[in-house]
């Protein structure tokens, strides 16, 4: 296994700006029409991630930036680029390398997804609490009011329960599928979706959710929580559509026989 060149790692960057501003600008799924402004699901994150593993955090990031700089450029989605919305982009490329790194290092999650399952019913829990709360009537946003009823809390509620419960049984038949393949040599996929789930709750949300707040001049704190909540949520599915498209390329990327970022060096050409 050979180590990457800077041209390598440039040249492969530039592959994933192109492929990930092509899924994030023509292939996102923006949910506006069914009344939610703030949230768009696309596979341009699960692109980020990789450069992150397989690049290393500075290219994840490069790659993250680039992406949101030359969309914005191409395809203008309420008004000109403000570097202010990379934030989120940019914390994606950079935060699961360190999170991969950290998890793996300490052991916590070799043969069990522990922190992965604790994270997940903490955010449900969160979901709930918040559902319930009873300043969650309604909220106005641009003139247009959201009701929050009952029978929407309970959807809700129920949906970040079933969810949590899906993506750790998905992510051990994926682990179960996955067994015989190279991947498991350098990779731990415990520690993969891991470090993929703890990058959306920890930091993208986060960071995405409080731009979106203060760039919409909308009052009250309640509106940033439902921003909140509303991606927490949908970082269920788009965290475990990551984890998949990740568990994927890098197998893959094990055949262009060039040691990834998160691969130890003891795996260089001298035990080839």
């Amino acid at each position: 296994m050979k180590k990457m060149s800077l041209l390598y790692k440039i040249t492969f960057s530039a592959i994933l700006v192109a492929v990930s501003t092509i899924l994030s600008r023509f292939f996102a799924i923006p949910l506006y029409s069914i009344g939610i402004p703030f949230i768009k699901i696309s596979l341009a994150t699960s692109v980020i991630i990789f450069a992150s593993f397989y690049l290393g955090p500075v290219f994840g990031c490069i790659v993250g930036f680039l992406e949101d700089l030359l969309g914005s450029l191409l395809v203008q989605q309420g008004g000109a680029y403000n570097p202010i919305y990379s934030i989120s982009v940019v914390l994606g490329g950079l935060m699961p390398y360190f999170l991969y790194k950290l998890f793996n290092l300490i052991k916590i999650e070799k043969k069990f997804p522990l922190t992965l399952t604790i994270s997940l019913t903490l955010v449900s829990t969160f979901i709930t609490f918040f559902c319930f709360h009873p300043s969650l009537g309604y909220v106005k946003s641009g003139g247009t009011k959201f009701e929050f009823e009952l029978w929407l809390k309970i959807l809700l509620t129920s949906v970040s329960w079933v969810l949590s419960i899906l993506f750790v049984i998905g992510l051990f038949l994926i682990k179960k599928y996955a067994k015989n393949l190279k991947i498991n040599k350098y990779y731990n996929i415990n520690v993969i979706a891991t470090s993929i789930f703890l990058t959306y709750i920890l930091f993208k949300v986060p960071a995405s959710s409080l731009v979106f707040f203060l760039m919409a001049h909308e009052a009250g704190f309640i509106y940033f929580l439902i921003i909140f909540g509303s991606r927490l949520l949908t970082s269920f599915l788009t965290a475990f559509i990551d984890l998949i498209i990740n568990i994927v390329a890098l197998n893959v990327s094990l055949r262009f026989n060039f040691k990834g970022s998160l691969i130890p060096k003891t795996y260089l050409e001298v035990n080839e």
